[in-house]
């Protein structure tokens, strides 16, 4: 049980690197030199074949934790090297010395987070979509069906909803997207539908032009509708992960962006002196930053919406 856990979290983490792979600097062909007497005797040897590499990764290596166990799991196992990456692992003291090594350019990949396999932070990466740096909706996915099925052997049907379940026949029944239905049998059942937003019983949040984002479904309405509307000014509500991704987005198209953030600091999970850098380049780009301020209500003011603080404050 242990070995399939490792196996499983070793594959993820191949497709975080393998999805930061083109931020990354080939890897420099080593000199050969040929001698001109009699050719050489290949010597059979333990370490793996290189030729297929096409990238080198530094990854940051942070104690000896599960964590960095996971990481040195996959590259053991030799995941990297079948996806054409020469990883090396850089040692760090702490996150504040990995964020330091990112932005100067010593690594490449910070591991970090409660699942390091799902929160990096990559050298050079920008992944963005509703700013334009991405034209094609299709380059934000990792994987297709095809694609995860033929590495982990797992049947992936996309456009299908599972709408009713027999427990006693063992049995889901499915629909396609051209709404016919067939019935699945199952040994065992896992419910995972996934996560909605939080959107707050807050007075106004259903009027137009407030949105919740979390899967590019949410990007896709987002960008329709900034396509037929002019957008001067937008206001970012939570300074996590997403929030900060979408405001960059936004900074992006030209809007004046607000954030606003219950706590006092954007991105809780990290230090407060890691997030201060955050705060000051947040400030540099001229975004304004509300931190400990909390939404009351949200009043639509002509064609705009107003943001009401418990504050009283407007933006």
């Amino acid at each position: 049980m242990k070995k399939t856990i490792a196996l499983v979290l070793a594959a993820i983490l191949l497709l975080s690197l393998a999805a930061c792979g083109q931020t990354a600097q080939p890897a420099e062909p080593a000199a050969t030199e040929v001698p001109a007497e009699a050719p050489a005797e290949v010597e059979s040897s333990a370490e793996p074949d290189n030729s297929n590499v096409d990238y080198s990764l530094r990854v940051a290596q942070m104690g000896t934790s599960i964590k960095a166990a996971m990481v040195v799991l996959a590259n053991e196992m030799g995941y990297y090297a079948e996806e054409g990456l020469d990883v090396t692992f850089e040692p760090i003291n702490n996150l504040n010395d990995g964020i330091t090594a990112i932005l100067g350019g010593s690594l490449d990949i910070l591991p970090f987070g409660v699942i390091p396999t799902c929160t990096f932070v990559a050298q050079g990466a920008d992944l963005t979509v509703i700013g334009g740096t991405i034209a094609e909706r299709e380059k934000l996915f990792v994987q297709t069906p095809t694609s995860f099925g033929t590495r982990f052997r797992i049947d992936v049907r996309v456009e299908s909803e599972a709408v009713a379940v027999d427990p006693a026949a063992k049995t889901v029944t499915v629909r396609r997207a051209d709404g016919s239905t067939y019935t699945e049998p199952y040994d065992k059942l896992l419910l995972s539908p996934g996560a909605s937003p939080v959107r707050p019983p807050l007075q106004g949040i259903g009027t137009e032009g407030i949105f919740t984002l979390r899967n590019v479904d949410d990007t896709d309405r987002i960008k329709t509708y900034m396509a037929t509307h002019r957008i001067g000014r937008a206001v970012v509500v939570g300074a996590g992960f997403i929030g900060l991704e979408m405001a960059e987005n936004l900074h992006r198209t030209g809007a004046h962006v607000s954030i606003i953030e219950m706590g006092n600091q954007v991105m809780a999970p990290v230090d407060f002196s890691i997030a201060s850098h955050v705060h000051q380049h947040l400030l540099q780009k001229g975004v304004a930053l509300y931190l400990e301020q909390s939404v009351e209500r949200f009043e639509k003011q002509g064609e705009q919406v107003a943001v009401v603080f418990l504050s009283l404050i407007h933006i």
